[in-house]
């Protein structure tokens, strides 16, 4: 297709764009029930002359509120700054839904450049690999041991997350807005497609080096999740009955390094 922004050519990231608009928002909506909460406290306090019973309620309702916010204050929970990864989420969203508009006015590949747009897909390809890896039954098994569990939920957050910050590294190249690309834009990459004149190359952004590493990252987690899974799922030992002895095996095995790693440590400081 020769006015395309081949979207063919970029399948992985556009599967994640898909997944990223179907992920639901994780915006914190604890206004409704703090309005809900205050309105049923002075409807309370105004019938309570007339129904005691509803002051006594009134009270209730304001002591245990106060015992929520205490609650959510002693485990560091602010109530109205967002979290850091739900703000991450949030940008990551923003940047997918303009980048999903930008591929539907044909222009993705004129804001972000080739090797951008190359980058973000092989993103894509190693996020497809981790999940293709924990989408194993293996990962799924009920019989699965602790720290498999602990594994699987790990690998899935920092791929999830990975892709968060690599789109949002690229939130500020992309136009808020999205108009229809000008006539002239298609008539120079037509040129450029016949008569294979050399395209302007476009500097590689500042976040490209970021991301990039991001991207590596990501390989190397869906690497060794695709050979742990092939090699642990054939092991019959692995699905081992739960207890307390792979447990306390586990922890065994953990104080031990941790004792030879001080050990290397203290010898190379002598």
């Amino acid at each position: 297709m020769l006015f395309a922004n081949r979207p063919p050519q970029y399948p992985h990231l556009v599967t994640y764009l898909d997944h990223l608009r179907r992920a639901p928002k994780r915006d914190r909506q604890s206004f409704p029930v703090g309005a809900v909460i205050t309105v049923v406290f002075f409807a309370a306090l105004i019938m309570g002359d007339r129904v005691p019973l509803l002051k006594w309620l009134a009270m209730a309702l304001l002591l245990g509120l106060a015992a929520w916010y205490i609650y959510q204050y002693s485990q560091g929970r602010p109530l109205q700054a967002q979290e850091p990864e739900t703000k991450l989420h949030r940008e990551a969203q923003e940047s997918g839904a303009l980048m999903r508009a930008a591929l539907q006015h044909n222009r993705l590949h004129r804001d972000l450049g080739e090797p951008t747009l190359i980058l973000l897909d092989e993103a894509g390809r190693q996020w497809s690999r981790v999940e293709g890896s924990l989408g194993h039954p293996f990962w799924g098994s009920g019989a699965l041991p602790v720290h498999y569990e602990s594994v699987r939920e790990q690998s899935a957050r920092a791929a999830e997350s990975a892709m968060n910050e690599i789109l949002t590294l690229f939130l500020p190249l992309l136009p808020d807005t999205h108009v229809r690309r000008p006539v002239m834009d298609y008539v120079g990459e037509a040129l450029e497609t016949i008569a294979k004149r050399p395209k302007d190359e476009q500097p590689l952004p500042p976040a490209y080096g970021q991301a990039r590493d991001l991207v590596e990252r990501m390989r190397t987690l869906a690497d060794e999740l695709e050979r742990i899974t092939t090699s642990a799922a054939l092991d019959p030992s692995t699905f081992e009955q739960k207890g307390a002895k792979p447990a306390l095996d586990g922890a065994i095995h953990d104080l031990r390094n941790i004792r030879q790693a001080e050990d290397e440590l203290r010898q190379g400081l002598q």
